[in-house]
This record gives C-alpha cells, structure tokens and sequence, in this order.
C-alpha cells in the first residue's frame, strides 16, 4: 500500500505492470472512455461528429477534440471581448443608478430571483436558467431600510469587479471583504453581493476576478497549461488543491479515459490510499465540492450511488442509521423539484422515496468495511455492471 502512496512521477517504470486489472475493468473503463468521444469523434462536412470505425490512439482523440474546439471558435467569444461586455454592462448599471439619484427618483436593482426553482427549466434533461426576461425577478431598493445596506455592497462590488477587469486582477472573497469591513460587517453580506453581482451581469465570479479560497482536491495524470507559462502537476501525491483561476487555462494534458468524482474528502483520501490511480486507472480523481464552470463543462455525467440497494445489501447492521425528521423533510422537500420527474430524475427519485418509506440511511463508508473493498470489489463492479442512477 505504501506503492500507492508514492508520488506516481517517482515511480519506476517497470513498477506498474506488476498490478493487472480485470479484463472485465478494463473493457468497461475503455467503453465509458469510447462513448465519451463519440459525443465528439470526428467532424463531417455538417459540422457534425462521426467517430472512425476503428481504435483510436490517443494522440488521436487529442487531434479531433482539437479540431472540434477550433469548428465552435466563432460562437466562442474570446477572453478580451467578455471582459468588456462586462465592463460595459457594469459602466451602463453605474451610471443610471447615479442619473436616477440625480434627478431625485430613489435607484433600485432589478434582479433574478435566485431562490425559485420555476426560474429554470428542463430541456433534455439538462438545467438551464430562463432568460431574464422570462425569469421571476426580485426588486433591491436604495431608499428602503431593508434594501439600502445589501444595494450600497452591490454598488461596491459592482466598482471593485471593474477595477479587477481593468487591471487584470484577481482576488479572493476573503481578500475583497477585508477592504471594507466597516461596510460589509461579515462574509455572508459579501457571498450574497456577489451573487447579485453575478445575477446582475449574467457572468461567473471567476470571470469577474473573485475567486474562492482554494478548495477540492484532484489527482491523476493531468496536467493545467496556463497561459503565463505556469504548470499545474496532478501527479504529486496527495493529489493538488483545484485551482481557481480558470480563466488563464490554456490546455488540459492527459492520458486518462475517465473521471471519478468523489463527494467527500475522507473518501477521496481512501481511495488514493488503495492505490485508486493504478488499480482502477487511467483515471482523474476530483472532490465533488470543486467548482464546475460551462467552459469546462463535461459532455456526460454518470451517477455511481451508493444506491438504497447498496445500502440494504451491503451496510452491515450496526451501520443502517435512523433518518431523522429533519432528514425526512429535506427528503420530501427534493422529491418536489420538477428536475425528478425527467427520464433520468426519474430513478434517482424512485432512490429517495425507497428511503423515505424504510426511514434507513448509511454513511457511503458502510459500503466498504474492509481496508481495500471500495477499489477492489465496490467500485469495480459499479463500473462493470454499468448501473447508473443517471
């Protein structure tokens, strides 16, 4: 085990082949790997995608996805140009607030309503927002005692987020409450402020220049190619925090066929423990709690569990909990969100109501009691059997 822990640039190179996976693994990490690229496979006089009839190496794929980025260049807008949409945006919202305060009208912010699920809808089993137009909006009031505080930090984001534009800055949210703490009083005034912001000018926080500490964890063959030059290695051990900044991301490099997304840290910590790289590679392994961005978006996404049958079937006795009441009234609560009731909600919501009416729940830890069963048996056969949740 402690083969597994060593940072994999240092081990030697006759070292790997001593672990052989399963055939069975093997062909079904290959065919989630296949089914992937036929999403983008090769590109034909329509603009649509046709994969060879043929194995394609892997230098190949690069080659097609490559060819495909540069197909969807024209409806991709480059860096420079959203940076001044936003600038723009954020000089047109700043000046009819300081118009309308000059002729004696009291300014107010028109905003989506960011706590209203009717404010999304379902397409191809996708989310996605409304348009503004279309969406339900919520109205921040200068002259009003309630509005006055939450609209003067809008205002102040909204400055800040144009002078990180302008000079081409970057700062954590920490970073930007610590400037005006008088005004912001604490972190929560900030983190809703700059959702409004956000709201208001239909853009990320990472494009505006405020970033988040620091957080999740990836490991795996992968290596980030910022455009400055600067390298970001996902081979160390222990794997690497997430970065922030993806905006300066020039290229992704790696060798890997699939990644393995993981909801807690503890587990994460476990599986490259058992050696999760080797044994169930090539495979990027990254904490669920990491950002997700529509730029870095992947083209499919399959939901391992634990599914309510692993819990009946696998959790030992000792380790099936009682659901408390709060547990069940946010259980009642997700099973009301319209999302469930699409083709592939649907055995995710058969999931919860199957847990709701036994009233039983495990820690995902319960799966795997023994020191190595989540790479050796659990995981294996998720991915063999292919039962998804979604």
């Amino acid at each position: 085990m402690n083969l597994m822990n060593k940072d994999l640039r240092d081990l030697p190179t006759g070292s790997m082949p001593k672990f052989k996976q399963d055939p069975k693994l093997v062909a079904a990490i290959d065919k989630l790997f296949y089914c992937n690229i036929a999403h983008n496979g090769d590109v034909d006089n329509g603009g649509s995608i046709v994969l060879p009839e043929r194995k394609l190496k892997f230098e190949e794929v690069q080659n097609i996805l490559r060819q495909d980025a540069k197909v969807n260049t024209h409806i991709q807008p480059t860096l420079n140009e959203r940076k001044k949409s936003i600038i723009k945006k954020i000089q047109d919202l700043i000046s009819h607030i300081n118009s309308t305060a000059e002729t004696g009208d009291n300014p107010q912010l028109t905003i989506r309503n960011q706590r209203l699920w009717s404010n999304c809808f379902y397409d191809l089993d996708r989310v996605a927002l409304k348009s503004f137009n279309d969406c339900k909006k919520t109205t921040v009031c200068y002259s009003s005692k309630e509005d006055k505080n939450r609209f003067s930090i809008i205002v102040f984001v909204l400055t800040k987020v144009q002078e990180l534009l302008l000079k081409n800055l970057t700062v954590t949210r920490r970073e930007l409450f610590y400037q005006n703490i008088s005004r912001l009083r604490n972190q929560g005034n900030l983190d809703m402020a700059v959702r409004d912001v956000c709201c208001l000018l239909e853009s990320p926080p990472w494009s505006l220049g405020i970033l988040a500490t620091a957080k999740g964890l990836i490991a795996g063959p992968l290596t980030m190619h910022y455009a400055n030059g600067n390298i970001i290695d996902c081979t160390a051990s222990g794997g690497v925090l997430v970065p922030q900044d993806i905006e300066g991301i020039k290229e992704f490099r790696t060798t890997a066929k699939y990644i393995l997304v993981i909801e807690k840290d503890a587990i994460f910590q476990k599986l490259f423990d058992e050696g999760v790289l080797i044994r169930l590679g090539p495979v990027i392994m990254i904490t669920a709690q990491s950002h997700l961005a529509s730029s870095l978006a992947c083209s499919s996404l399959a939901l391992l569990g634990a599914t309510f049958q692993d819990i009946t079937t696998l959790a030992p006795s000792e380790a099936k909990l009682r659901m408390t009441e709060l547990d069940k009234r946010k259980l009642a609560s997700l099973l009301k969100r319209p999302y469930l009731n699409t083709a592939v909600g649907s055995k995710l919501k058969e999931e919860l109501k199957s847990m709701l009416a036994t009233g039983i729940k495990a820690e995902i830890e319960a799966m795997a009691p023994t020191a190595t069963a989540l790479c050796d048996a659990y995981l294996p056969s998720k991915i063999i059997q292919g039962h998804y949740l979604g």
